[in-house]
């Protein structure tokens, strides 16, 4: 149990903070369906299985997926300009990348205090839940 707990804590702060969100929500949505089981008529417990499921399928299953490569710092790197930024809390942003060969990378999630938009950036990111944190930020040019 100690081994697991310290590969956990070598994962990137950043990384770290976003599957802990994650995982938060998920556990949250879980003991609110445990609740609703023993509260509501069984219409309602049957969306809120509904919910559970569908939960599970958008955060925790891509987390289960990505722990490994998180685990040995197997991270994909994309160098390019950063389109479509925007603010989720405080500085949890989500963004798209493009670079120079055309690849586009759609909804990486990061932490930056600054906006990033239309910037040159370079991402370090986990391929299934699209968590990355930001390596580099090059100066403002033209880049088109």
């Amino acid at each position: 149990m100690e081994k697991m707990i310290r590969k956990i804590l070598k994962i990137d702060k950043t990384i770290r903070q976003l599957y802990y969100i994650y995982i938060g929500v998920f556990c949250g949505i879980f003991m609110f369906f445990l609740l609703a089981l023993v509260l509501w008529t069984w219409s309602i417990k049957v969306l809120l299985l509904f919910w559970v499921l569908v939960s599970y399928c958008l955060l925790l299953h891509p987390c289960i997926k990505d722990i490994s490569n998180a685990i040995e710092g197997k991270y994909h790197i994309i160098e390019g300009k950063m389109i479509e930024n925007s603010k989720a809390i405080e500085s949890w942003q989500e963004g798209s990348i493009i670079d120079k060969n055309g690849k586009y990378v759609k909804g990486i999630n990061f932490f930056y205090k600054k906006n990033l938009n239309n910037q040159y950036v370079k991402v370090a990111y986990l391929p299934h839940t699209r968590f990355g944190r930001i390596i580099e930020v090059y100066p403002l040019f033209n880049i088109d």
